[in-house]
């Protein structure tokens, strides 16, 4: 690690980091280090991101267009096209993507302590088929590698039922993202007249028409009429393998 007249602890306040990750860092564990905090790391000490991870001895090193293939070229332009919330959607998936590939590789080492995320999951199962109470329901603190778990996300359902399959399968745990409303053609985690349901929603405003979907074909579309009660609890944002 570069020399200043910071302390652990008070760089990794300045760039959102643990103190204990930052000691490791400096012993070279990096590893599995996230893209966000490697950038993170390289804008504060003002070098080269593939400088700090050892892929190159320059530390000013920049991509160049004899570096980048154009489609590489493209993807960029794409990205910082992107606004605030879409380049986190696409440094999250880059983030598992990359964990993914080394670990397929037989590269990665196990997930350190310090990159696991705790999140709230709730006891109460959400069916993805006929419907369970979760409002009020107990919950527990589970904790799961960083990477795995969308930035936006707040809290855990587990799920019950293959109505959502194979996108969401039975028996994992989704990641909710807590807003009042959805947009058709996303799935939620709704209360339907007091059970919670994750299913898709679809809205036809030309035909005032709502509907629940599942991605199963073996459970049909459930209608809400005006006299329904409907709360959308939040937007699906990601899933795990139950615990």
């Amino acid at each position: 690690m570069y020399s200043t007249n910071l302390s652990q602890r008070e760089v990794g306040a300045v760039i959102g980091i643990e103190r204990a990750a930052i000691s490791k860092y400096e012993k070279g564990y990096v590893q599995n280090l996230p893209l966000t905090s490697i950038k993170k790391l390289a804008k504060f000490f003002n070098v080269s991101h593939l400088y700090l991870i050892g892929s190159t001895d320059d530390r000013n090193w920049r991509p160049s267009p004899k570096d980048l293939s154009e489609p590489e070229f493209d993807r960029i332009r794409k990205y910082r096209a992107c606004d605030a919330d879409g380049k986190k959607h696409v440094d999250y998936t880059l983030d598992r993507e990359y964990n993914r590939s080394r670990e397929f590789s037989g590269v990665r080492e196990p997930q350190a302590e310090y990159f696991k995320r705790t999140i709230r999951v709730y006891d109460e199962r959400a069916a993805a088929g006929i419907g369970n109470y979760l409002t009020d329901s107990s919950y527990e603190e589970l904790e799961f590698p960083d990477a795995d778990i969308p930035p936006k996300a707040e809290f855990g359902v587990r799920i019950d039922g293959d109505s959502m399959e194979p996108e969401i399968p039975d028996g994992c745990i989704v990641f909710v993202y807590p807003r009042p409303e959805i947009e058709s053609g996303q799935i939620g985690i709704f209360s339907f007249h007091g059970k919670a349901l994750c299913k898709r929603l679809d809205v036809n405003h030309k035909k005032q028409l709502v509907r629940l979907l599942s991605n199963n074909p073996e459970y049909p579309p459930r209608a809400i009429t005006p006299e329904d009660y409907l709360h959308t609890f939040g937007l699906v944002v990601g899933h795990a393998k139950g615990k």
